[in-house]
Parts: C-alpha cells; sequence; structure tokens
C-alpha cells in the first residue's frame, strides 16, 4: 500500500485482479447467453434494453468496486439466483453452453468473494471518499456486459407454452 498524503490515509496500489476476473466472466457469462438465445429482433427493445442494461449493470458495478453495501448485495443476489437456476436447468436438460455459463457464473461468485475479502475493499469501504486507483476500465468492461444483455433476445422460445423460462443476466 501507498500513502496518499491528500487524506493522510494508506491506499491500495492497483485494483485486485478479482475485479478483472469478475467483470470477465461476467463478460462471458452474457456472450454465451447472447450465442444461445441470439440478438433481439426489435429493434425499438434494442434501443431501450441497451442504454437501461448498461446504466444499470455500471450502477451496481461502481458500487461494488466502491465497496457500497447494498450494490454489493444485489450483485451477490443476482450471482446467487443465477447459479441456482442454472445448476437447476441443468439437471433437466444437460447442455454444454448452459454449463459453461454456469462455470462463468460460479467464478464470477468466486471472483467476487475474492474481491470484498481483498485490502482494496476494505480500505474503499473504510474511506469512500478517498482517491484511489482508476477503475475506469473496469466500468467500461460493465458497460460492454450491460450492452451485450441489451442485444440479446430474451423472449421465451416456441416450447415456452409447456412452462417458464427465467433468464438472469448479469
Amino acid at each position: 500500500m501507498t500513502q496518499d498524503p491528500a487524506y493522510d490515509v494508506p491506499s491500495p496500489g492497483e485494483v485486485p485482479t478479482s475485479a478483472w476476473v469478475l467483470g470477465l466472466s461476467c463478460l462471458v457469462g452474457q456472450v454465451l447467453q447472447l450465442v444461445r438465445s441470439g440478438p433481439a429482433d426489435q429493434a425499438l427493445s434494442v434501443a431501450l434494453s441497451v442504454p437501461v442494461n448498461v446504466l444499470v449493470v455500471v450502477w451496481v458495478s461502481a458500487g461494488v468496486l466502491a465497496a457500497r453495501r447494498w450494490r454489493t448485495v444485489l450483485a451477490w443476489v443476482v450471482l446467487v439466483i443465477q447459479v441456482v437456476f442454472g445448476a437447476i436447468g441443468l439437471a433437466v436438460d444437460l447442455d454444454p453452453l448452459d454449463l459453461l455459463s454456469l462455470l462463468a457464473t460460479t467464478a464470477a461468485i468466486a471472483s467476487l468473494a475474492a474481491f470484498t475479502r481483498s485490502d482494496f475493499h476494505t480500505w474503499r469501504a473504510a474511506h469512500p471518499t478517498a482517491p484511489g486507483p482508476t477503475v475506469v476500465g473496469l466500468l467500461l468492461l460493465a458497460g460492454v456486459v450491460g450492452a451485450v444483455a441489451g442485444v440479446t433476445d430474451h423472449s421465451p422460445g416456441d416450447d415456452s407454452t409447456d412452462g417458464f423460462e427465467l433468464r438472469v443476466g448479469t
């Protein structure tokens, strides 16, 4: 850790690798969902969905990176729900893309756990207004994750009349 003379508190040198692993595993999960479902075919839906998804994912990500408690809890809830339903889906129908998606989400959970236990996270929670390492690259990655989620077709397929389908994207 380096000393920050303006705030007289030690500041971490860099954002932990676990934050990058978290972002990249979420991107992999969204790309797998896009491969599975294809792009949305309604221009209006995409035009509305992309900016909303980008804003929400970046907002939650910024909160996680800033050690904001409720946004971090929200990230945990979304990831855990995604793992639970992904595991149930695999138990019903073993699909290679679903397995890869479950592995990506599991990696996201592991990296979120590592990040929330990092010195960076502890420091940021204790010093929320102190300047620290830049997280712009991670927020850009979060924006890409949100954009991919926005262009993905989330409508149920032709076989949706015999049940329901729940898709949770990160």
